[in-house]
């Protein structure tokens, strides 16, 4: 004999309208058995008795610290601002390139290079 699969046994206890699974169970004493075993009545916890369902968040919850955020990005920016041309590098652009020639370093001022320079 065929049987169906636990699973399939197990989705027939939560919702019993599957009916080659239910044609299968009314003439099968050991599916009869293994579906009355799974549905024990499991009790509740005492602890979660007393909870109703979860209240709505009130709109302002989410406004509010909008609002304070946007006021903070306000008042540094007025505080903060710069006038144009008053932020400048001092001196000119500089960069410097090492030479590394056999163990002794110095400063690359356009030489040719060796094998085994880095």
């Amino acid at each position: 004999m065929n049987h169906p699969s636990s699973f399939a046994l197990d989705s027939y206890v939560v919702d019993p309208r599957s009916g080659d699974v239910d044609a299968h169970v009314r003439s099968c004493p050991q599916c009869q058995a293994h579906v009355a075993a799974a549905r024990v009545a499991v009790p509740f916890p005492p602890a979660l008795k007393g909870l109703g369902p979860a209240k709505p968040t009130p709109w302002w919850r989410f406004v509010v610290p909008a609002l304070a955020a946007a006021g903070v990005v306000m008042s540094v920016g007025y505080f903060v601002k710069s006038e144009p041309g008053s932020i400048t590098a001092k001196g000119l652009p500089a960069a410097a390139v090492w030479l590394n020639r056999g163990g002794k370093v110095v400063a690359w001022n356009g030489q040719p290079l060796r094998a085994g320079d880095t």
